[in-house]
């Protein structure tokens, strides 16, 4: 599978009618291969298209025109290095290899797993712990609310049975 315009449209963020438009300004220095291309084929992008994708969108973001990137475009792919060459999806590479792919031999694994259910037993016992005293929270809340629901009874009670001194003086029939 070959890289196509919409493989870097899609990675660069830009329309894939942007692509177009640079192949149409410079034609000279695009030279991916149109064979095939108008015979239910899409057009195959090579290394050298895309570099000039990446300068032309790095000149962009740098707030480049057009016309100031064309003026060292030459120059810019001729000093271009593979090592700012980005990973695009649907570069036709095998797939089913694994370069890159994290290898771990079966000691390590075992470990990782023993680590795993150290860990998930801690954040378990955790959890429980964090329910608990939330649970107890609520309950000492609970608690406090009908402290103060009775305090505010009593006072009530004891308001109603205190008796001025001016009352106990002119009501002593009371």
């Amino acid at each position: 599978m070959a890289i196509t315009r919409k493989d870097l449209a899609t990675h660069y963020g830009i329309n894939q009618g942007t692509i177009r438009s640079w192949e149409r300004r410079w034609p000279d220095l695009f030279t991916s291969s149109k064979a095939g291309f108008g015979q239910g084929q899409r057009k195959a992008y090579n290394d050298n298209d895309i570099r000039l994708i990446e300068i032309i969108t790095r000149g962009r973001d740098a707030g480049r025109g057009l016309d100031d990137i064309g003026a060292t475009l030459e120059a810019e792919l001729a000093t271009f290095t593979d090592d700012r060459m980005p990973d695009i999806a649907g570069t036709g590479e095998d797939d089913s290899s694994q370069a890159g792919a994290l290898v771990v031999d079966d000691e390590a694994f075992r470990q990782m797993q023993l680590d795993l259910a150290a860990a998930t037993g801690s954040y378990k016992q955790l959890e429980s712990e964090r329910d608990r005293l939330l649970d107890d929270l609520a309950a000492e809340r609970d608690a406090r609310l009908e402290a103060e629901r009775q305090a505010a009874r009593l006072e009530g009670q004891l308001a109603a049975q205190r008796t001025g001194f001016w009352r106990r003086l002119f009501w002593p029939w009371r």
